[in-house]
C-alpha cells in the first residue's frame, strides 16, 4: 500500500486550469447544475466517481486528485470556484467528500451558490483510523451551519439515522444496480455436483477477504474463485483455489460472476472491478 501511495505521489499532477475551465464551460452549455467529484487513483474513488456519472450524466466535473489530495494549490482551487460562479450555475453538488471539499463548499456558499452533497460513505469506515471520521463530521458540521443546503446518502438506513441523531433532513439516493447481459466467456469446466464459490473482490481494507475465503472453504469440495493472489496460503489449499485477474473488463467480470453457484462479495457500488 505504501509503495502504491509513493508511486502515485511521484507522478502527481492534474490537467491545466485552462483545460479544466474549458470542461466547466462545456458542462454549462448543457446544464445549469454542476456535480464535482474526485478523479480515480488506482481503486481510490472509483465507486464514487462512477456513481456520480450515473447520477448526473453530462454534468460531472472530475477534479484531479491523487488518492485524497487535490492536484491543485488552495489558490488554484479558489480560482476554480470563481470560474464556476462566473458561469452562472444554479446548483453545485459535491459528490464524495475529500478534505478539500470543505473549503470548496464554503467558497461556493460565499458566492451565493446552493451547495448540495451526496455522501457515499458509511459509519463502519469511521473507525478505521483517528482521521477516518473527519469527512462525515465535516459534512454534518457544514449542514448544521447551512453551508450544505441539501444532503443525500446512498447507504440504506443512514439518512434515517442522521435525521434522528443529528436532526437534519437527509434525502435517500439508492442507486439501481443495472447488470447488462454479456455472453459467457471462458466457461468454467465443471463436473456434475461440483460447487463453485466466488470471492471476487480486491484484497484491501473493509473487504474481509480472508473470512470470506475461509467460509467458502468450509463447504466440502467447493472450488473457490479469487481475484489476484490474496495471501491465504496458510490453509494449504492451493488445489481448491482458482485465481483470476486482479482487474478485468466489466463484461468478463459479470460473466464470471454468473458462472458461480454463489458469490460472497457482490457489490456494484464498491471500487474493485465494477
Amino acid at each position: 500500500m505504501f509503495r502504491r501511495i509513493l508511486k502515485y505521489r511521484a507522478h502527481r499532477g492534474g490537467v491545466s486550469l485552462d483545460v479544466l475551465f474549458d470542461n466547466i464551460r462545456a458542462i454549462r452549455r448543457q446544464s445549469d447544475s454542476l456535480a464535482i467529484t474526485p478523479t480515480i487513483t488506482g481503486y481510490s474513488w472509483m465507486g464514487v466517481n462512477r456513481a456520480t456519472h450515473a447520477l448526473f450524466p453530462g454534468s460531472v466535473l472530475e477534479l484531479p486528485h491523487v488518492l485524497g489530495e487535490p492536484a491543485y494549490s488552495h489558490r488554484e482551487l479558489m480560482d476554480i470556484c470563481r470560474h464556476v460562479h462566473a458561469q452562472g450555475f444554479s446548483q453545485l453538488i459535491l459528490s464524495g467528500f475529500p478534505p478539500c471539499f470543505e473549503s470548496l463548499a464554503l467558497r461556493f456558499r460565499d458566492h451565493g451558490l446552493t451547495v448540495g452533497c451526496v455522501f457515499h460513505g458509511f459509519l463502519s469506515e469511521c473507525g478505521q483510523s483517528p482521521l477516518s471520521s473527519q469527512p462525515f463530521k465535516a459534512v454534518l458540521r457544514l449542514c448544521r451551519a447551512g453551508v450544505i443546503a441539501k444532503l443525500a446518502c446512498n447507504k440504506k438506513g443512514l439518512p434515517e439515522t442522521i435525521g434522528r441523531l443529528a436532526g437534519l433532513r437527509v434525502h435517500k439516493v439508492i442507486l439501481p444496480t443495472r447488470v447488462a447481459q454479456f455472453p459467457v466467456r471462458r466457461a468454467i469446466q465443471r463436473a456434475p455436483g461440483e460447487i463453485h464459490i466466488g470471492v471476487l473482490a480486491h484484497d484491501t481494507f473493509r473487504k474481509n477477504i480472508h473470512n470470506q475465503v475461509a467460509a467458502a472453504l468450509l463447504i466440502d469440495g467447493a472450488t473457490v474463485h479469487v481475484a489476484g493472489t490474496p495471501a491465504v496460503d496458510y490453509w494449504d489449499c492451493k488445489h481448491r483455489l482458482v485465481h483470476h485477474p486482479e482487474t478485468m473488463p466489466h463484461g468478463d467480470y459479470v460473466s464470471l460472476l454468473g458462472q458461480m453457484d454463489i458469490n460472497l462479495h457482490l457489490s456494484f457500488s464498491e471500487s474493485w472491478g465494477r
